[in-house]
């Protein structure tokens, strides 16, 4: 069972209420944060090639296998992001490079799931608004019942610039979001 191997005691979840009168988070015992949000049949794994994403991804797994859902493992580009680095032709060269290095990544991260034993699952590259996508539009679109996310993926520049993507899918979400952290 997923709570047997998880190292975790306690899972921190927000109700309803909780997000819309306050920050306050409920701290509640794994095993029963799992009776009430299992099992998943839909989990969207975000990934962005950090640390965290990778951990997400193999708790996502782990989880999958037990539920036996299906995972959607997704990574959003913004062109918009990339257009900062030059206008014209630089920024279609550079982002066609992007796309290319996401593409690999991709089939790098699907070869490494399916030598894990785990076949049920989907690889997406999608474009368009990091957040929005990853809290909204592709949740909804391909009814996901939970979310797995790393803690943080960007450097702490893109983070003060840009905001926490993973504040972000926490707060707009209207799926459950497991939230995986470092080792620290």
């Amino acid at each position: 069972m997923f709570t047997e191997h998880s190292k975790a005691d306690y899972v921190r979840m927000k109700s309803n209420y909780d997000i819309y009168k306050s920050d306050f988070i409920n701290l509640i015992p794994l095993k029963e944060a799992i009776k009430m949000a299992f099992p998943p049949k839909d989990i969207m794994v975000p990934l962005d090639g950090s640390k965290n994403a990778e951990r997400a991804l193999t708790t996502a797994i782990a989880l999958a296998k037990e539920s036996k859902a299906r995972l959607h493992l997704v990574r959003v580009i913004d062109p918009n992001i990339y257009a900062a680095y030059g206008g014209g032709a630089n920024a279609t060269v550079f982002n066609e490079d992007v796309r290319l290095a996401t593409e690999n990544y991709l089939e790098d991260v699907a070869k490494r799931v399916k030598e894990s034993g785990f076949t049920n699952f989907s690889t997406k590259l999608l474009q368009g608004n990091i957040k929005s996508t990853l809290a909204r539009s592709y949740p909804e679109e391909h009814k996901i019942d939970l979310i797995i996310i790393g803690a943080t993926g960007m450097n702490a520049i893109s983070q003060a610039v840009m905001g926490s993507v993973t504040a972000y899918v926490v707060r707009h979400a209207t799926v459950n979001v497991f939230v995986v952290k470092d080792d620290a």
